[in-house]
């Protein structure tokens, strides 16, 4: 089930879209409600995107290249009043992936993170490719989502060389805690001889 949050800014991505007067509702309607407030825009945030230039470039994309209907057009559609513009195939795949996402890890409602990690699959979008210019990774959502600020893009923080050395730090940190030195114990003769 979709959060309160995202079916609001699918509502803003659709009356976005029939405002102006597009013939469907892209990806790239969808992110850029995505952009105005909530958890989503917080996360972007968070993550190092400017966002008032991520919106800025999705608005260019949108102007130069959605379909706009004409009003004879919309008033075969039944007027503008009834007529609601369509979400894309790429729109309607992004929300089924993120659903079958959240049940596939036993939850039930499917969160703004959840959401954005699902629209890096729709490679092909305009949307996508604008948030990786930015540097942003769908892994570094999910590691965004899973351990929150201390970890997100430290690697845009470090040079090549402390990134390797934290690397090797955290991997040691990680055997430490998680395993036992057998030669230490060998060689202490707390093992018992074979």
């Amino acid at each position: 089930m979709l959060s309160r949050e995202i079916e609001r800014r699918l509502a803003e991505a659709m009356e976005s879209a029939k405002t102006q007067y597009h013939e469907f509702v892209t990806t790239e309607h969808i992110l850029l409600a995505l952009t105005h407030g909530g958890a989503s825009s917080e996360i972007l945030k968070a993550l190092g995107i400017d966002l008032p230039q991520l919106r800025k470039k999705l608005l260019q994309h949108i102007e130069d290249h959605v379909t706009k209907l004409t009003l004879d057009q919309i008033i075969e559609l039944g007027g503008y009043e009834n007529w609601k513009p369509e979400f894309t195939l790429s729109c309607h795949r992004w929300i089924q992936r993120a659903i079958q996402q959240i049940k596939s890890a036993g939850k039930q409602l499917i969160t703004e993170g959840h959401f954005l990690v699902a629209l890096f699959y729709e490679t092909d979008s305009f949307a996508v490719y604008t948030l990786e210019s930015f540097g942003l990774t769908q892994f570094d959502l999910i590691q965004y989502i899973a351990h929150g600020d201390e970890v997100a893009r430290p690697h845009l923080q470090l040079n090549d060389e402390d990134q390797e050395s934290a690397q090797q730090e955290s991997t040691m940190n990680s055997l430490d805690e998680f395993a036992i030195n057998l030669n230490e114990k060998a060689k202490a003769g707390k093992i018992d001889p074979l």
